[in-house]
């Protein structure tokens, strides 16, 4: 899953290494090393850009989507300062 920033100079998208959790990256549309959003041992996935690009809203997913008695939520980071909130309710 893959988004482009509303200026289109960015793409947010969800890859993960060999035994890696799901995480998100961002990359030039230039080219160049996709970054790594943040350093979470969990998965995140499904990026979405705000529509000022300030922010990417993602979920904060379980290994396996039917596991039981584990929590999905949505996380909003704010792309300036890597700060992450969970958005409330969204479990």
């Amino acid at each position: 899953m893959a988004e482009w920033s509303p200026d289109g100079k960015r793409l947010a998208l969800m890859a993960r290494g060999p035994g890696q959790p799901w995480q998100i990256y961002i990359v030039s549309a230039d080219g160049g090393s996709p970054e790594r959003l943040l350093q979470e041992n969990r998965n995140l996935g499904d990026p979405s850009f705000s529509p000022d690009g300030k922010y990417i809203v993602f979920g904060m997913v379980p290994e396996l989507m039917e596991q039981k008695n584990v929590t999905s939520s949505l996380g909003m980071v704010e792309l300036a300062t890597h700060h992450v909130t969970e958005v409330p309710h969204s479990q």
